[in-house]
């Protein structure tokens, strides 16, 4: 009986004294985490992405806005300056076979030579009707229309934080 009791006493002292090693280790570590939390001006680099993304979400209708616009008064020049260049867009073949097929457009001369294939009258009206405030957000971050007739992204230069609203790609 004697036996069990000193042993059940050693026990008891040996596990106090390894908790407040423990207790003791634990409790820097605990101090740093919450010394290091960012203050009220400070923002973590998941809050940043997460307001830049939030707060860019109305220059994506802005630039389909700009287009009905430019569309609807032929200014080609800021149809051009709303594309990324070069460009895959999707057309319309007319043909003895009616078919879509696809081409790029590698710069400004390629694509204003091509603009009355590209915004014929039913994707112009087609345009002219997309509700610039309901666009679809893909996971990958590029921005389309409900019909997806226009793909739009962030484009970046030069590693700068700061960011322009392109037209990637565009489908008839």
């Amino acid at each position: 009986m004697w036996k069990k009791l000193i042993v059940f006493s050693l026990t008891l002292c040996l596990s106090l004294v390894l908790l407040q090693v423990i207790k003791y280790k634990i409790e820097p570590v605990q101090n740093k985490v919450a010394s290091s939390a960012p203050t009220s001006n400070e923002q973590t680099p998941f809050q940043t992405a997460w307001n830049i993304s939030r707060n860019s979400n109305f220059l994506f209708g802005d630039c389909v806005r700009k287009l009905q616009k430019a569309l609807a008064e032929n200014d080609r020049k800021t149809v051009v300056s709303l594309i990324k260049l070069p460009i895959e867009v999707r057309l319309f073949s007319k043909g003895m076979q009616t078919r879509y097929y696809f081409k790029e457009l590698k710069n400004e001369n390629e694509f204003l030579a091509n603009y009355d294939k590209i915004f014929d009258d039913p994707f112009g009206e087609r345009i002219s009707r997309i509700n610039a405030d309901k666009l679809f957000y893909s996971s990958s971050g590029e921005v389309f229309t409900p019909n997806h007739e226009i793909r739009m992204d962030r484009i970046y230069k030069n590693n700068d934080p700061n960011f322009e609203i392109k037209i990637i790609k565009l489908f008839q």
